[in-house]
């Protein structure tokens, strides 16, 4: 008798999440999240200020935390058209119908 293989772990997320852009704008995002945290902890404990700090943390760190942030459901919607495309070639009965398919 034959063993079944293991059934996966169930994912937490949508099948469409796991993709590699996705992968890198959570990846970018929690980066820059906690170096925004942990400077903002140093901030709050030198004695010493400087100009090129807030600027750093308060106009660089936000925009590339949302450029993070929005690579996430950019790369679901391009797994999401890649999965529509493949099905429709799959049922498409020719190449000439699905050329000119609208996916």
């Amino acid at each position: 008798m034959s063993a079944k293989p293991a059934d996966p772990a169930p994912r937490k997320l949508p099948h469409l999440a796991y993709n590699p852009i996705s992968a890198a704008g959570a990846a970018l995002a929690l980066v820059v999240a906690l170096t925004f945290l942990v400077l903002l902890g140093l901030s709050l404990y030198t004695a010493q200020a400087s100009p090129y700090f807030g600027i750093f943390m308060y106009m660089v760190l936000p925009p590339v935390l949302v450029v993070g942030l929005l690579l996430i459901p950019l790369g679901m919607w391009q797994a999401r058209r890649r999965f529509r495309w493949k099905l429709v070639m799959a049922f498409s009965p020719s190449i000439g119908i699905a050329i000119f398919a609208r996916v």
